[in-house]
């Protein structure tokens, strides 16, 4: 499979919607899900230090997902 890793932040002090949340993905292809996980792992830590997200008392982590795309071997048959 290749996965995708995305990271869904948003504001602590607002009602969570499309103005007040951010997707924010680490890299765009990983081949198992660990890299995946590790790399959302590596991302949410580093976002203290995000120049859009500033510190996390402003905003939380809401949710984070590896997305399964194709297979590893896409060979024709």
């Amino acid at each position: 499979m290749l996965y995708t890793a995305a990271i869904l932040v948003c504001m602590t002090t607002e009602i969570q919607t499309y103005d007040t949340c951010s997707v924010i993905n680490s890299e765009w292809k990983y081949y198992t899900e660990n890299q995946c996980w590790a790399s959302i792992n590596s991302k949410i830590e580093s976002l203290k230090n995000y120049p859009e997200i500033g510190k996390l008392d402003k905003y939380e982590v809401v949710d984070a997902k590896c997305i399964s795309w194709l297979p590893t071997s896409t060979k024709k048959t």
